[in-house]
């Protein structure tokens, strides 16, 4: 029978559950375990007050040649398995080699049955889903890298 490790963490704020296989604590900077420093990540607060109540966290971890995972996170989704799956497939496409603008297009597409919503930043955009407002925030993100390393 599997048990997880129950450890205390004062910075998480309360006890929170590991599995004997996760590592006690980081790589040291430099070893091939560590794929990305954490700090080239950026993490993006969304809202979609028609998908949930709750701010959604998109995180992308950017690499050597731009993004290289995406993370997910919310307090409540319905469809959070579905979303952690679709990351998790997007990150291994990336570093399988498929590029960027073939992922985004592919997020761009995606439409949700429930409808559209507009976006709640102002500029009055409509999106599909809320995988294309994943896409489109991706998208912005590539830009600003890519014009902050001309």
């Amino acid at each position: 029978m599997w048990l997880p490790d129950v450890v205390y963490s004062k910075a998480m704020g309360g006890y929170s559950y590991r599995s004997a296989a996760t590592p006690r604590c980081r790589p040291r900077r430099g070893h091939t375990d560590m794929s990305a420093d954490p700090r080239d990540s950026k993490t993006y607060k969304l809202r979609a007050e028609t998908h949930s109540k709750h701010a959604i966290y998109f995180t992308i971890v950017d690499g050597d040649n731009g993004p290289e995972a995406f993370f997910i996170n919310c307090k409540e989704m319905s469809d959070y398995q579905y979303f952690t799956s679709l990351m998790t497939s997007y990150s291994r496409q990336i570093q399988a080699g498929v590029a960027i603008g073939a992922i985004i297009a592919d997020m761009r597409e995606t439409f949700d049955p429930k409808g559209k919503y507009f976006l709640e930043d102002g500029s009055g955009r409509e999106v599909n889903s809320l995988v294309h407002h994943l896409g489109l925030v991706l998208e912005e993100h590539v830009t600003a890298c890519q014009n902050a390393g001309e």
